[in-house]
């Protein structure tokens, strides 16, 4: 298995720094705090860290299958897969940063929560990213009528 960072596009590094910066927000900042109690990500989310987890995980691997692979389809259905996610997370993580808001009702999101949903529509946008550029360049233009016979 040879590595080939030059076969990384903008897609598949947007998405990879985006699950890493993901990851480390997850357990590193401060995502809902109140008077009696503060919670990072992984703490307030006991349902969804594992979707974001999983996120993180199929981010990484597309990164590394487009490093590793010389077929395209593999990282093709990897990017299919974690724009699935992706999206999934974003819209979850967006209900629960804005309309509900794990912990005591007089919790305050905190810019870990923030971050998080940054970094989940990061790494959507990254996924998308990849498989549109896995098209190749732009589609063939459409067939020309032939001109009509000269009388």
């Amino acid at each position: 298995m040879k590595v080939a960072l030059s076969r990384l596009r903008r897609g598949e590094v947007v998405a990879a720094l985006g699950a890493v910066a993901l990851l480390v927000d997850l357990f590193a900042l401060w995502w809902y705090c109140s008077a009696t109690v503060s919670l990072d990500g992984w703490q307030a989310h006991t349902v969804l860290r594992w979707l974001m987890l999983l996120t993180i995980v199929a981010a990484l691997a597309l990164a590394v299958l487009t490093a590793t692979q010389r077929a395209v389809a593999v990282p093709v259905t990897v990017a299919v897969v974690v724009a699935a996610l992706a999206a999934l997370l974003t819209l979850l993580l967006a209900y629960r940063v804005v309309i509900d808001q794990p912990g005591p009702d007089s919790a305050t999101t905190r810019v870990g929560a923030w971050l998080g949903l940054l970094c989940s529509a990061t790494i959507l946008l990254g996924a998308y990213w990849s498989m549109r550029d896995e098209g190749g360049g732009a589609a063939a233009p459409p067939p020309t009528a032939p001109a009509p016979p000269a009388s």
